[in-house]
């Protein structure tokens, strides 16, 4: 029996790579080839000839060339949650599974949001300057007027996938309001136990005074929060994007 060639297109070593393999398969049974750096379409397509497994990048193109040269491949895995760099119409046309990694990222980008939300409100930025600065003068009082609590406030989050959940569970510690959009809405049992309220798409934009996207870029979202939608928004409100989670579920 052969071995299965797996190929990793991606920033992992062999060495991760085959750490994360042998906890699941008989490292007798694979090989591994794995670029530290992304490598150029004519190299991809020379590494991936005989592969049977390709792990990629959510950050670089897999081009229908890249595909085609792929005869043998059973699986093209993806190491994020996002797939838009993937030629999915050739994989469909060339029937070749895809896959990505859904939730891989939610606990980092949902920190990452409550993290910018206390920044924006704290003013966290300006008072490190002023502080390194040592120039508070009479801009202290104005700063300390101007400070805003996460507590009382109501957070919009729009798109309630694994990404929006992860934030409202975060945020609940700090007991704001919170309201949410998605295309199919939770049962009333899981709204409750995650403390969110639903809101239509337009009423979120006119309750929220910090409004968080989790929705995927594509051709549906692009543009989703324009100059119409900031118009129906509070004077002085928030706005924190991050398209990076597939599906909004």
């Amino acid at each position: 029996m052969s071995k299965l060639k797996v190929v990793s297109l991606s920033s992992l070593s062999e060495e991760m790579l085959n750490t994360y393999l042998s906890r699941q398969i008989d490292p007798s049974l694979y090989e591994v080839v794995a670029f530290p750096k992304t490598p150029s379409e004519e190299e991809a397509c020379k590494a991936v000839k005989d592969a049977t497994v390709i792990f990629c990048s959510p950050l670089a193109p897999f081009t229908r060339k890249m595909l085609e040269s792929a005869k043998g491949v059973r699986l093209i895995q993806g190491f994020g949650a996002a797939y838009d760099k993937i030629d999915l119409e050739a994989a469909t046309e060339l029937k070749i599974p895809v896959a990505n990694n859904g939730g891989c990222n939610s606990i980092s980008v949902a920190e990452h949001t409550l993290m910018f939300i206390l920044i924006v409100l704290k003013k966290a930025l300006f008072d490190y300057m002023k502080t390194n600065q040592r120039s508070w003068g009479e801009e202290k009082r104005r700063f300390f007027n101007e400070v805003r609590l996460l507590r009382g406030k109501t957070l919009g989050i729009l798109g309630f996938g694994s990404i929006g959940k992860d934030v409202a569970k975060l945020a609940r510690g700090f007991n704001p309001k919170m309201i949410y959009y998605k295309r199919r809405r939770l049962p009333e049992a899981e709204e409750d136990e995650l403390g969110v309220e639903y809101r239509a798409f337009d009423q979120l934009l006119e309750e929220a005074d910090i409004l968080t996207v989790h929705v995927p870029l594509s051709d549906e979202t692009r543009g989703m929060i324009g100059d119409d939608e900031i118009a129906k928004m509070k004077d002085g409100a928030y706005i924190n994007k991050h398209f990076e989670e597939r599906g909004i579920g």
